[in-house]
């Protein structure tokens, strides 16, 4: 099986749960995305049906009663309307962001500029942060090398932010992905930054390559001042850099 028909067999599950998960528009974005286009037309458009204002209320039932804060949006597929609660508010993607990441390195090969046979050497000076399986090869070995291909897999399969991290430089950074992301109609998504960048700061802190050793971060981020952690956590949650609508589309 070739590669890329491998990995669109792979990504294919995820992606599907990307579309559960995620969509939002970002101001000055609307009009270069469809599913924006789509989510506005619905706020705006002609009185629902007895069976879609059913629905309506369900959706509103479920988001109002749930402990904690969420957003939820359904599309009726045959009656062409999108019914939600919070649906075009920012939500983080975290993990989901991987999904975009892989896909442009997809379209990489696509065009030629990547084959996914390419070897590639992960050491120290590549691991991250949190999960990251990939970086008990390297303590053990000193170095872990495989091919593009691979880091593809753990990144999408196993959730590995060093293979993510070092997927997405080979791609060109996240400027590449946030235009692979706006060149191919979902402008709506912000993808945000690595994972070294985006955790540290969400925790009030700057990266240092000492912090993907042992408990090296959690011990950073607990000499973090209280007040600071919060300020920054809450920035985060308030305007996420890898926003995206949770939006959760279904046929009825």
């Amino acid at each position: 099986m070739s590669h890329p028909l491998r990995f669109l067999l792979l990504a294919l599950p995820v992606l599907l749960l990307a579309l559960l998960t995620v969509w939002l528009p970002r101001v000055g974005d609307s009009a270069r995305d469809p599913l924006v286009e789509q989510a506005n037309e619905a706020v705006e458009a002609a009185a629902l049906t007895p069976e879609q204002r059913e629905l309506d209320q369900a959706v509103s039932r479920i988001g109002g009663t749930f402990d904690g804060h969420v957003g939820i949006a359904v599309r009726d597929i045959e009656g062409g309307r999108t019914l939600h609660f919070n649906g075009l508010e920012l939500f983080p993607q975290q993990s989901v962001s991987k999904l975009w990441v892989a896909m442009t390195a997809l379209d990489e090969v696509d065009a030629g500029r990547l084959d996914l046979s390419e070897m590639v050497a992960i050491r120290t000076a590549d691991l991250t942060v949190f999960h990251q399986p990939i970086r008990d090869i390297v303590r053990r070995d000193g170095s872990f090398s495989s091919d593009y291909a691979e880091l593809i897999e753990r990144a999408i399969t196993e959730s590995d932010n060093t293979a993510n991290d070092r997927l997405l430089r080979r791609v060109g950074g996240a400027e590449a992905v946030q235009d692979f992301l706006d060149t191919h109609g979902l402008a709506s998504i912000r993808f945000g930054t690595d994972e070294r960048s985006k955790q540290s700061a969400i925790a009030g802190l700057e990266w240092r390559q000492s912090y993907a050793q042992g408990p090296a971060f959690f011990d950073a981020r607990d000499r973090v001042d209280e007040a600071a952690r919060r300020e920054a956590f809450e920035s985060y949650l308030a305007d996420p850099i890898d926003g995206a609508p949770r939006l959760r589309w279904s046929r009825r």
